[in-house]
């Protein structure tokens, strides 16, 4: 945490930074880019929770949020990869340090299948002079005790730094009449869901079943806990399939890798392993990391495909 703020006067001029203290960080199902979902929207049923940092926020700052149905989050894009040969250009801020470094001017959409590339500050792209994302969500539990805000419909990834946070209300939007956007990013073009045939093996119902049944769990998959194994159980499977309706694939993945099987690490403790075959995905298991077949390794790499494919099959 950020221990405080200094009471000092800030001029802004070119090339100068200014201190942002954290004030909360996110403890999310999502635990890396891969299946996390653009947009909130594209993810209803995933959860998190804002751990407040006390020194910066007190309860009477939070009063009164819990009236609101939404909040708008502004965080920080604290995964950004740095390349040592890159110049001291652009504002990079992490865990404890900010500074300058260069990158691209334009970058490639996700979802544009022709890869043409588009200026950064016209796109959504973690990948933009200042690394400060904005999301919507619903409010779902204020913990004014715990000092915790949980949160439906999330877009981020656990470990986020979180730097400022507003109420939402239609009365600040603008008319969808007057608003302009190109084709490129128009719902219909850019909504990334897709006509897919999603199902569930029989050892990966019962992995989700074994795991809606306990009583303590100790990761972040508590989100899902209402008390009820069965609701837990249906939560847990449209959780999954709102994650996969994306094709969570980058479009490397879709042209130059010919491997099917791929596996996502969620709630800290769990990889979600599946195959995706033309326009069928199979989930296979859903697993914790201490199992042998995954234990000590992360997903979609090299040992873990090898250690997978002599004891899962792939059949469709």
């Amino acid at each position: 945490w950020t221990t405080g703020v200094k009471k000092k006067k800030i001029t802004l001029k070119a090339n100068k930074m200014i201190e942002i203290p954290i004030i909360g960080r996110v403890n999310s199902c999502y635990n890396e880019k891969w299946g996390t979902p653009r947009q909130g929207k594209y993810g209803l049923s995933s959860l998190a929770t804002i751990e407040l940092n006390t020194n910066i926020v007190c309860r009477d700052k939070l009063k009164d949020l819990e009236e609101h149905s939404h909040t708008i989050l502004i965080f920080i894009f604290n995964l950004n990869k740095i390349k040592n040969s890159q110049k001291k250009n652009f504002l990079y801020i992490n865990n404890t340090n900010a500074y300058f470094v260069h990158q691209n001017a334009k970058v490639t959409p996700p979802k544009i299948d022709s890869g043409e590339k588009r200026g950064c500050l016209a796109t959504r792209s973690p990948h933009r002079p200042v690394p400060i994302g904005l999301t919507i969500c619903n409010i779902v539990n204020i913990d004014l005790f715990g000092m915790k805000i949980q949160v439906g419909g999330v877009d981020i990834i656990d470990g986020t730094p979180i730097v400022e946070i507003f109420p939402y209300s239609l009365n600040y939007s603008i008319s969808r009449n007057v608003i302009h956007t190109p084709n490129w990013v128009k719902p219909e073009k850019n909504s990334g869901i897709i006509n897919l045939c999603i199902y569930f093996s029989f050892a990966s119902f019962l992995d989700i079943l074994g795991i809606s049944k306990l009583k303590k769990i100790e990761t972040n998959i508590q989100f899902f806990d209402d008390g009820d194994s069965y609701r837990n159980f249906n939560k847990l499977r449209n959780f999954i399939v709102e994650i996969l309706k994306i094709d969570p694939r980058s479009r490397y993945s879709k042209k130059k890798t010919k491997l099917t099987l791929f596996g996502i690490k969620l709630f800290n403790s769990f990889q979600l392993i599946y195959h995706h075959h033309k326009m069928c995905i199979k989930v296979i298991r859903f697993l914790h990391t201490s199992n042998l077949l995954v234990e000590g390794l992360n997903p979609r790499t090299i040992n873990w495909y090898n250690r997978l494919k002599n004891f899962i099959s792939l059949d469709m």
